[in-house]
């Protein structure tokens, strides 16, 4: 390698960053965090809030019907987190259910919180779904009957993701200890819904987590279906301006009747 060969590697990221060229143009580079790597982008994660919307509104009936008690699921919020930080807010007492979303890779989750677990198993053995004041861990009997609410879970999630393309949610196992589940490398980021579940005079976290890498599959569809809804949106908000010029300018006939008589 010659002097000046060495001198132009030595210096070009540098003189990269002091003349501030674009990151788009070619001998230019972009910096990357690989522990925070942000691989959802904005508009993907607008699709997922839509998506996991149709899915609460589901899977709350679906419950309500199973458990013969109303079931509301509202709040939901979407995020991209790494997933070390998502383990380290993890409530004790929460049931995990690890799943596959068939044909996505990898693996799911869906975690619902302990206090509102209780008041599905309580209801599920013939009481009346009152809250218990007490958080504890659940028994593996008490697992496999909660597993019977999370496969109503399941199912609402193929329908509500229909749209999108066909999948097969199936529950794979029980996990009564997160740390321990191999859902993703802990800086992988994944993408977590949070939905606030209230039920039976109870109110806790239902949560469906998803590593990036399997969503990577659908990020076209994804995106595709954030701007076919900001299209509808554009589309009904012009429909309901031009019905109201409509009805401003309308002229109504008023015939006021003020009594009557029969002889």
């Amino acid at each position: 390698m010659n002097e000046s060969s060495a001198t132009r590697g030595a210096t070009s990221p540098a003189g990269a960053r002091r003349t501030g060229q674009d990151p788009g143009q070619p001998g230019s580079y972009r910096p990357y965090d690989f522990r925070r790597a942000n691989l959802n982008p904005k508009a993907q994660v607008s699709a997922m809030v839509s998506l996991m919307e149709d899915f609460s509104s589901v899977a709350g009936a679906a419950v309500s019907a199973y458990l013969r008690l109303p079931v509301q699921l509202a709040g939901v919020s979407v995020e991209a987190v790494p997933y070390e930080e998502f383990l380290r807010v993890l409530p004790k007492h929460a049931v995990t259910h690890l799943l596959g979303v068939e044909p996505l890779p990898g693996s799911a989750m869906l975690e619902i919180e302990g206090g509102v677990s209780l008041v599905m198993l309580e209801r599920m053995l013939g009481g009346a779904g009152e809250k218990d004041t007490r958080p504890r861990k659940l028994t593996d009997v008490e697992g496999s009957l909660i597993s019977k609410v999370a496969e109503k879970f399941l199912s609402s999630l193929g329908q509500s993701w229909g749209d999108l393309m066909p999948v097969q949610p199936r529950l794979r196992e029980v996990v009564w200890d997160p740390q321990f589940l191999q859902l993703a490398i802990p800086g992988d980021v994944v993408v977590v819904a949070t939905y606030i579940a209230t039920i039976g005079g109870a109110t806790g976290n239902v949560r469906f987590v998803a590593p990036r890498s399997m969503l990577e599959p659908v990020s076209a569809k994804l995106a595709e279906r954030n701007k076919s809804g900001a299209n509808s949106d554009a589309r009904q908000g012009g429909y309901r301006a031009l019905m109201l010029r409509s009805l401003n300018t309308a002229r109504l006939g008023v015939r006021v009747e003020l009594g009557a008589a029969t002889l």
